[in-house]
């Protein structure tokens, strides 16, 4: 369980991660402006005519925003470059326009806070990112569709430290540390609470 809340807490840096590589492995095919080569905006095109991606070099390098399009022209993400690395948000969308992830990025690693929402817009997701990779240090909360806690991870320096998860209710279900799991179930008619610590029923 703490190694699935550990990858479940860190997919955001990923994510984050294979977009900023996929954008830069795309095919040149530059609609090139008739100036400065090393100064200049530029966008690029799909062979069906739609756009591909938009951004301005500056003395050479990506600075400001860096937009990438899938093949009907919907904005997959947004990106913000300075001197050719990435100095601040990074935004990805769903096809309907809505944001699916935001964050802040300083060069390959996330800083700050970042988010994830549902295609109409939910929250699901929300962290506070700081220190780099692998010495990530986080505190993560998921949620429910309805907006209520269901589960809280931390991680320093790159390690499991503290999990909690709740049921629909309220109620805490369960709780992980790096010595102890501690499971919780209720029974349904009198709401009565029973406790399991590292898979020992507790009386």
């Amino acid at each position: 369980m703490r190694t699935i809340l550990i990858i479940i807490s860190t997919l955001i840096i990923g994510y984050a991660s294979n977009s900023f590589v996929l954008a830069a492995q795309l095919p040149n095919n530059s609609a090139f402006l008739k100036d400065d080569p090393l100064n200049r905006s530029i966008k690029e095109y799909y062979p069906n005519g739609k756009i591909m991606r938009e951004y301005t070099l500056k003395d050479g390098k990506i600075d400001g925003s860096y937009k990438f399009y899938n093949r009907l022209g919907k904005l997959v993400s947004d990106q913000y470059y300075k001197d050719g690395v990435p100095d601040g948000y990074l935004r990805n969308y769903y096809e309907n326009g809505q944001v699916k992830a935001e964050m802040n990025m300083k060069g390959a690693n996330i800083s700050g806070p970042s988010k994830e929402y549902d295609e109409d817009g939910t929250l699901r997701k929300e962290s506070m990112v700081s220190g780099e990779a692998p010495e990530i240090s986080s505190q993560t909360t998921i949620y429910y569709k309805d907006g209520k806690i269901q589960s809280k991870i931390t991680i320093s320096q790159g390690k499991f430290v503290y999990s909690i998860t709740y049921d629909k209710q309220g109620r805490v279900t369960y709780e992980d540390k790096p010595s102890q799991s501690t499971s919780y179930w209720y029974e349904e008619a009198t709401g009565k609470k029973h406790v399991s610590i590292n898979g020992v029923e507790q009386k």
